[in-house]
């Protein structure tokens, strides 16, 4: 755990070497009491994708999200929806309509992950590697 600033490239005896800087970053979305987003295109993305989602789906306990930024450039998402679903047709039809949305409103480019979880938990899982044009869907089975 923890924030990392720097690493060493190479060691030798007890010369550490060169230290190179670490240039990560991360942010919880939505962001709260105002605070400044570190890339407002991805921020107001979010917010576009959470509104349509909470706007189809009014009963959804809350979208949140975790942005992680590598060289100043968004490098993975990784959204969690909790719901308050459990048929599995439901859960399918949510998971469907998710992706959906997601390719639609959702940065390009950048690894994307959406876990969909009740109090039971995990339902459903949708994911997007990096430069992939679609994403891939599936619903956890129960019994």
């Amino acid at each position: 755990g923890g924030t990392f600033f720097r690493s060493v490239l190479s060691t030798s005896g007890s010369d550490l070497g060169k230290w190179s800087t670490i240039d990560q970053q991360n942010e919880t979305l939505p962001t709260v009491n105002n605070a400044k987003p570190l890339d407002s295109n991805v921020s107001t993305d979010f917010s576009d994708f959470s509104e349509q989602i909470e706007n189809f789906f009014p009963t959804l306990a809350g979208v949140t999200a975790q942005a992680h930024y590598q060289d100043g450039s968004l490098a993975g998402l990784n959204i969690s929806i909790n719901t308050q679903f459990y048929s599995e047709t439901e859960i399918m039809s949510f998971t469907q309509y998710v992706a959906t949305t997601a390719q639609k409103y959702l940065p390009d480019g950048a690894k994307i992950e959406i876990t969909i979880a009740s109090t039971a938990g995990t339902q459903a899982l949708i994911t997007r590697e990096a430069g992939a044009k679609g994403f891939y869907t599936h619903v956890f089975g129960s019994y």
